[in-house]
């Protein structure tokens, strides 16, 4: 059992990491290539409907994806029963929202959302579709598959963007660009996947799952509320210039974070869940993990903050005020990623009155502080959501300790060395770099020495982490 885990577990994490990582430089070198063609009221205008499409997923995938990862037994019909429970519920709200698309542009006063609104909400069927097979597939941890489907599908997708981007078509070129993607995903997952719906309409699996699921249904609606309550507060008393550059800010810092949440989502809960009665192990397997998260994310996330504003003037200066957001969001995400971690080990003991619990105070205090930073602006809104994650992830780490032995002790121990080496070389580079004016080469001197650094230091320090980490590379690169 232990050679099986560790070999499932760095099996996933590689293939995890690889998916994220291409899809975040594909994406990457997509978000660089549409900053030089769209605007920030392109990208505003886009952004003023990402609440209503959070929603709706949330609603559409209900929490069933966790219910039936966590259930002792793989059954079709569980499956059956979600895929046409998802399928039906999203042709409804896509109904709805279809209707509701004038009212929406009304009340943001932009009368170009009702188009925009019917045609970007045809993704949400388009996912719904994937809901069930996503499900098995990440049961049966088939991470390479899903590393495949995600990496074409955001290839395609991105470049029917970019090239409706270059011919003009501005905010239309980021509505194609989503539908396109949701189309080839659901299109490759049903090519890869094992699964395959009946006719049968049992819908007895969800009223079983319904207890579990509709907590985390309650829970994931308030979070994306709170997520996306500054998208929405900013359309309607700013204007789509500022939405525009909050977008970006969180856009470009979220691209760091979806690299890890990647490799943790790919073998978290699924790799908890088969170890769920032995508690000594999780807490193995968690502190592992936290050491890894730590490695990867420091260096990463607070390098794309320390980068940000030579990266932005090298593309383009007009976008140069979503810098301070992106770099609060980075810090933001830190904090995301490690409570993301600890989320997975609760869900696997099916805990999702906390996730209902914690997310209705969250939601309030997140809420609650938008609406009392809002006269100050973009800035101060952000620094407030940050406290909040940081107040968010106090209050995870608690609970799990009720789950399993885990002190706040074990966490420091694990994570404070990463974090004190970046830091410093960080430091470091910013004094040998700041003398240089040329912009373009500040940004590849503070990249290429920052890495060298990093690198070196955990090659003399003898890093266990990364030292399996090189290891389980250089073993994937010889298979392959």
């Amino acid at each position: 059992m232990e050679v099986s885990l560790k070999t499932k577990t760095a099996k996933g994490l590689f293939w995890g990491g690889m998916s994220s990582g291409i899809q975040q430089v594909i994406a990457a070198v997509i978000g660089v290539l549409f900053l030089k063609y769209l605007s920030a009221d392109d990208y505003g205008i886009v952004g003023l409907l990402s609440i209503f499409i959070a929603i709706a997923n949330t609603l559409q995938e209900g929490g069933f994806s966790a219910a039936l990862i966590n259930r002792g037994k793989e059954e079709k019909k569980d499956y059956n029963a979600f895929f046409w429970f998802s399928t039906l519920l999203s042709l409804f709200f896509y109904l709805i929202l279809y209707f509701c698309a004038p009212p929406i542009a009304a009340f943001y006063n932009q009368p170009d959302l009702t188009m925009i609104a019917r045609v970007l909400f045809l993704s949400l069927p388009l996912q719904a579709i994937t809901f069930a097979s996503s499900a098995m597939m990440a049961r049966r941890l088939m991470i390479k598959e899903r590393a495949i489907i995600d990496i074409i599908s955001i290839l395609i997708s991105g470049t029917v963007g970019v090239v409706m981007a270059i011919q003009g078509y501005a905010y239309w070129a980021l509505v194609a660009q989503t539908v396109a993607n949701a189309l080839m995903k659901a299109f490759l997952i049903w090519f890869f996947s094992p699964f395959r719906p009946s006719f049968s309409f049992d819908f007895s699996p969800i009223k079983e799952m319904f207890p579990f699921s509709v907590k985390l249904i309650l829970s994931s609606i308030t979070n994306q509320i709170q997520g996306n309550i500054y998208s929405v507060l900013l359309g309607k008393f700013y204007s789509k210039t500022e939405v525009g550059i909050y977008s970006q800010g969180v856009k470009w810092a979220n691209m760091g974070s979806s690299v890890l949440i990647g490799m943790v989502s790919s073998v978290g809960q699924p790799l908890f869940a088969t170890i769920q009665n032995d508690r000594m192990r999780q807490l193995q397997v968690l502190r592992k993990m936290m050491r890894f998260v730590a490695f990867t994310v420091f260096p990463v996330l607070l390098g794309i903050a320390f980068i940000g504003r030579e990266f932005i003037s090298v593309i383009n200066e007009e976008w140069l005020p979503c810098v301070p957001i992106l770099q609060i969001c980075c810090v933001s995400s830190i904090f995301g990623l490690f409570g993301h971690l600890y989320n997975q080990l609760i869900m696997s003991h099916g805990k999702s009155s906390f996730f209902f619990g914690t997310s209705i105070v969250f939601a309030f205090l997140q809420i609650g502080s938008a609406f009392l930073t809002l006269p100050f602006g973009l800035y101060w809104m952000a620094f407030a959501s940050m406290v909040i994650s940081f107040i968010s992830l106090g209050v995870t780490h608690f609970y799990t300790s009720t789950l399993i032995p885990i002190r706040l002790t074990h966490i420091l121990k694990d994570i404070t060395p990463y974090l004190f080496i970046t830091v410093v070389i960080f430091v470091a580079v910013y004094f040998i770099t700041r003398g240089l004016e040329s912009m373009l080469w500040r940004l590849i001197l503070k990249i290429s020495l920052s890495v060298f650094l990093y690198v070196f230091v955990m090659w003399r320090s003898n890093s266990t982490i990364f030292r399996e980490s090189v290891n389980m590379i250089l073993k994937r690169k010889t298979n392959l």
